[in-house]
């Protein structure tokens, strides 16, 4: 079984303006996929950008 997860954004420009706080829990975040991916869990993951 497989899933694609698709996380939106607070704000458009969030990639470009994050507070401190949130760049540290987008920190957060990367570092739990990258464990999950280390472990087989997550195939793969990574940014996405919504074109159209």
């Amino acid at each position: 079984m497989h899933f694609m997860l698709w996380s939106t954004p607070p704000r458009a420009t969030f990639h470009l303006d994050m507070t401190a706080e949130e760049r540290g829990i987008m920190h957060q975040h990367i570092a739990y996929w990258t464990e999950q991916q280390n472990q087989g869990i997550a195939l793969v993951f990574g940014p996405v950008e919504k074109t159209g």
